[in-house]
């Protein structure tokens, strides 16, 4: 998923992992609760998490890695992908935090960052490798494929 579909797919990955083995996260929105309380007034804050903090942080990609590491650990294939230009909304610097987050829980991910990119789908995609961009999922698809 891409931005909040990014934020989407790590949470539901981790939170649920006995269901999700592959989680792919576009410059997701795993941004902390700060900006999502000010942001479009706390929209999102609100309706989602009808303005509760500590809800918000109890669900967020931070603590629901550590909640279920070992579940995550050595069976939850993971990507992060997000442009360095992805600094308006925090977008560059949460991924990073959360790369930083699964490297101290030794939970095995790909992290990559592509250069010139903002928050941008059409051009995060165009600038990504081939191995980036397809080869992720082939892999995927060859670990779920009894032999």
């Amino acid at each position: 998923g891409f931005s909040m579909g990014g934020y989407g797919a790590v949470h539901l990955g981790f939170k649920y992992p006995d269901v999700f083995g592959v989680i792919s996260n576009l410059a997701g929105a795993v941004i902390d609760v700060e900006f999502f309380a000010t942001y479009q007034n706390g929209k999102i804050l609100n309706h989602v998490f009808n303005g509760d903090r500590e809800a918000f942080d109890r669900n967020h990609t931070i603590h629901l890695a550590a909640e279920h590491a070992d579940q995550i650990r050595d069976r939850t294939m993971i990507r992060i992908i997000v442009g360095d230009k992805d600094i308006g909304r925090g977008t560059l610097k949460a991924n990073q935090k959360l790369h930083a987050h699964l490297q101290e829980l030794g939970i095995e991910h790909t992290f990559h960052v592509v250069p010139g990119v903002s928050h941008n789908y059409r051009a995060l995609y165009n600038n990504m490798s081939t191995d980036q961009a397809f080869e992720y999922f082939a892999d995927a698809f060859r670990r779920a494929t009894p032999e």
